[in-house]
């Protein structure tokens, strides 16, 4: 996205807006690495304030614990990580 958009304009500006789809780690480290200010909602707060935020499973009400590798789901219950999920390949 980023090196597309720099190609179109011709020139680096000074910072990007993205919504928050492109919240990734791949994407902050490209950022940093080339020091591009990019501003990216939070995705979980996005879905806070969406409809979606009224069913009880919806994913911003798990908590992540990336240092021990796992989620608690809203009814308490600790749910280890299994594996990533691919979208679009």
């Amino acid at each position: 996205m980023i090196e597309s958009s720099i190609m179109s304009l011709e020139t680096k500006p000074e910072f990007f807006i993205a919504d928050n789809g492109y919240y990734t780690d791949k994407t902050l480290k490209y950022c940093f690495k080339h020091n591009i200010k990019i501003i990216i909602s939070d995705r979980t707060e996005a879905e806070r304030k969406s409809d979606r935020s009224k069913n009880k499973y919806a994913k911003c009400k798990f908590t992540e614990n990336r240092v021990e590798n796992y989620f608690i789901c809203p009814e308490g219950v600790k749910l280890p990580f299994k594996n990533y999920r691919k979208i679009n390949g």
